[in-house]
């Protein structure tokens, strides 16, 4: 699986290039995620057995796009915060597949 690192700095968080048709979790009919890939990469559980790696916001399995998570909990609960309090702006871009000579 290859996935994109859009931004790994300073700030603890690490937001990749989410493929489309790769779950953010594992599931039932699941077996692969980004959240394992990235658990991987990263060695993301400290010495306590805790996990380093926090999904800050999910996105479908079938859509792409950026995915935001936190290297460690205080960050994690300060975005989830933003997040509840809807103090991100998220921005969505749809694309639409159709034949060149087919009016949309």
């Amino acid at each position: 699986m290859c996935i994109t690192v859009v931004h790994l700095g300073p700030l603890h968080v690490l937001i990749i290039d989410k493929p489309a048709e790769i779950a953010v979790h594992r599931g039932s009919k699941t077996t692969a995620s980004v959240f394992d890939e990235l658990s991987m990469q990263y060695n993301s559980v400290d010495a306590h057995g805790e996990t380093k790696l926090h999904v800050l916001h999910r996105l479908d399995k079938s859509t792409s796009g950026c995915l935001m998570f936190a290297k460690n909990r205080k960050t994690a609960q300060y975005f989830s915060e933003e997040f509840r309090n809807r103090s991100v702006k998220k921005l969505y871009v749809g694309t639409i597949l159709a034949p060149s000579n087919h009016p949309i």
